[in-house]
């Protein structure tokens, strides 16, 4: 079967770029749950507090044993 050739993604330059909306909604933050009031570390269960320093600051890690049957990678 012979193809025309044209290809509309190949006329679009912004495709891949801020102004397609690449990119736009990729914070690292940790959504929020609207069906309780609790903030995320109130549902932790038995949560062990780790101190971690990264480049001359002291971080307070919250970690979390995983459920049975579960592994962590």
């Amino acid at each position: 079967m012979i193809h025309s050739g044209w290809n509309p993604t190949r006329r679009n330059k912004k495709i891949g770029t801020k102004e397609h909306g690449y990119s736009q909604n990729n914070r690292l933050v940790i959504p929020e749950r609207s069906q309780d009031d609790f903030i995320y570390w109130e549902r932790l269960i038995d949560p062990v507090a780790c101190s971690l320093e990264v480049k001359g600051h002291q971080i307070a890690l919250l970690v979390e044993a995983t459920k049975q049957g579960y592994v962590h990678i």
